[in-house]
């Protein structure tokens, strides 16, 4: 039994029930509300020095003794410490870091995102680089870009390409740095869903029109960035309907018409 003393008669009366846990309840949100300001606290110090360092330079310059490199494969990273020549030592300011960080960003086009900053507990100038994912390879009038997941389009003769990524080839030049973003979510979904013994893709950009190439011979022109799964769907049933029949590969399909109830068969390709 919990006593409590008494104000007026100097003696103990025991405490209840009711009130021994509105001093719990009193004591668990203190303590909650303690935990959020260190919390608030902490974020609000490092939101500051994270100002200080990239819009007052002025205000403070620290001494990088090393450099760490942060990369995916290691050309990326020699290639970081090529083009900054770093030497021990050097005395470096939030102006400095921001105009590394824009160099190299201009000059690594296989780097999605470059982050430069400095090693808050250590003489540290640390460069963390994050390569684009890559979501297929396009072939231009024999030069080869590599294609992000966003459409970003670069060139990059040391990248790491996965042997069942998806090849796309076009008869004329391309003409800036970035696909349309319905090929681009078209290529996606055909990466989600594989297409067994799919040699390449061949595009038209300019018309917007597209056709699979398998690698037995078949062709499938599947007209506009459109209605993928769709056509999907009807090319499995066509095919399997095809084998059924005995009808010799390779095939030639055509769903231009497809919007229009019409698909077209022929077994001469």
């Amino acid at each position: 039994m919990y006593l409590k003393k008494s104000s007026k008669r100097k003696t103990f009366a025991p405490i209840s029930a009711k009130r021994r846990k509105a001093r719990r309840v009193k004591v668990f949100f203190l303590l909650i509300f303690f935990s959020l300001f260190i919390i608030l606290l902490l974020w609000g110090l490092n939101k500051g020095i994270q100002y200080v360092f990239e819009h007052k330079s002025n205000w403070f310059t620290w001494t990088a003794q090393t450099l760490v490199v942060e990369a995916q494969d290691d050309y990326t990273s020699k290639q970081i410490k090529d083009f900054i020549s770093f030497k021990e030592n050097a005395i470096v300011s939030a102006d400095e870091a921001k105009s590394i960080q824009n160099t190299l960003q201009s000059k690594l086009p296989q780097v999605k995102e470059i982050k430069v900053k400095r090693g808050y507990f250590s003489k540290e100038l640390i460069i963390k680089a994050e390569n684009h994912e890559i979501l297929a390879t396009l072939i231009a009038k024999e030069k080869l870009y590599l294609v992000s997941q966003t459409g970003v389009l670069f060139n990059y003769e040391h990248a790491q390409i996965p042997s069942d990524i998806l090849q796309i080839k076009t008869e004329k030049e391309i003409k800036g740095s970035f696909l349309p973003q319905e090929f681009v979510k078209l290529l996606k979904d055909i990466s989600k869903n594989p297409l067994p013994d799919l040699d390449f893709i061949e595009v038209n950009l300019e018309k917007e029109t597209y056709s699979l190439n398998f690698k037995d011979g078949s062709v499938v022109a599947m007209g506009l960035f459109d209605l993928y799964n769709d056509k999907i769907v009807v090319l499995k049933d066509i095919i399997d309907i095809s084998q059924k029949k005995g009808i010799e590969k390779p095939y030639k399909i055509n769903f231009n018409y497809f919007k229009h109830g019409k698909i077209y068969l022929n077994s001469q390709v």
